[in-house]
């Protein structure tokens, strides 16, 4: 796009620069040019390698100073081999900023230095470039070629524009009856609307009530998850000691399905011995306590009834021949019975 053109770029100091970015754009699209950046940037930039890589000169300048100025351009058109067909002006600086001045705090005459490199700089460019009539004229720099297509162009874009016309014809009639139709249906629309604004003031009210029974749920919800452990933690428990259960119960179950026949037989045993000791008792108040007891009555009659005698208060003594009142005394009865075999 760019091919036979020759143009000169200021600004260009490392990769990161947008100045670079052009140079190498240029240079691949066909054109020469030529560099410039403050001869401190030439020594201490990277601009002598980028020159290197696109195959053209360096030419140290201050963009404040005219001189400076009028002799890149002089020296472009020397090495280039004519006027120049386009200039890129990538050139800024702050001191306040270098300084960290904040805008309440700026230094005036850093500022001026700003705007005399950033600004200021470009219309004296352009001042030296008019002074040696070192910029080319536009009808020079198109191809007849690119004219001839331009021609070409213009007409296509008149044709398009008159349909263009006609179309906005047509669309202002549709407009027009667009129009009349809303006129018509105006009222049912803003009907429409009142209801629908309506509905959503009510559903507004409702955001009040909304937000809070949110936030009580929110704030419930470890409540919640902490019951919901709980629940599961004690339904589990309750499945298990319903397993265990069960389980007890089976074994229970066999255990005494399996004894049946042994307490049957344990109980009809326990019934046989009643009915024997019940016999025996029979038989011993028969044969042996009533039998005891009819003895003692023949035997020790007799001796109960003197015994019964003797205890009774007819035969209470305290002296048998006599004692003193103030004298303590007792009596004893000795009485000889046959031997008691």
């Amino acid at each position: 796009m760019l091919k036979g053109k020759r143009g000169i770029i200021f600004g260009a100091l490392n990769e990161q620069s947008i100045a670079w970015k052009v140079a190498e754009k240029a240079v691949e699209e066909g054109a020469v040019i030529t560099l410039s950046n403050t001869p401190v940037a030439v020594r201490m930039g990277e601009v002598s390698a980028l020159a290197d890589k696109l195959h053209c000169e360096v030419i140290p300048a201050d963009a404040t100073s005219v001189e400076d100025l009028e002799n890149v351009f002089k020296r472009s058109m020397e090495v280039l081999g004519g006027k120049i067909d386009f200039v890129l002006h990538s050139i800024g600086m702050s001191p306040n900023v270098r300084k960290k001045r904040t805008y309440d705090d700026l230094d005036y005459d850093m500022l001026g230095k700003t705007l005399d490199i950033s600004a200021i700089s470009f219309h004296k460019m352009i001042q030296a470039a008019k002074k040696l009539d070192a910029i080319a004229a536009a009808k020079d720099s198109l191809p007849s070629d690119s004219i001839s297509q331009l021609t070409a162009s213009v007409t296509q874009l008149n044709q398009g524009m008159q349909g263009l016309n006609t179309g906005l014809g047509t669309l202002s009639g549709g407009l027009g009856q667009l129009n009349t139709s809303v006129q018509a249906q105006f009222p049912t629309a803003i009907q429409g609307i009142t209801e629908l604004n309506g509905g959503f003031m009510q559903l507004g009210s409702y955001n009040t009530s909304l937000l809070s029974g949110a936030e009580k749920l929110k704030g419930s919800s470890s409540t919640l998850a902490a019951g919901a452990g709980t629940l599961q933690s004690g339904t589990n428990q309750l499945a298990s000691g319903l397993n265990t259960l069960g389980s007890q119960m089976s074994a229970g179950a066999a255990k005494l399905s399996a004894n049946s026949n042994a307490l049957r037989e344990g109980a009809s045993s326990l019934s046989e011995g009643a009915k024997k000791l019940a016999d025996g008792m029979d038989q011993f108040d028969k044969e042996g306590t009533s039998k005891l007891k009819s003895t003692v009555e023949d035997e020790f009659g007799d001796v109960l009834d003197r015994l019964k005698a003797l205890t009774s208060d007819d035969c209470t003594y305290n002296t048998f021949s006599g004692k003193d009142s103030k004298m303590d005394g007792s009596v004893k009865f000795v009485i000889e019975t046959e031997a008691i075999e």
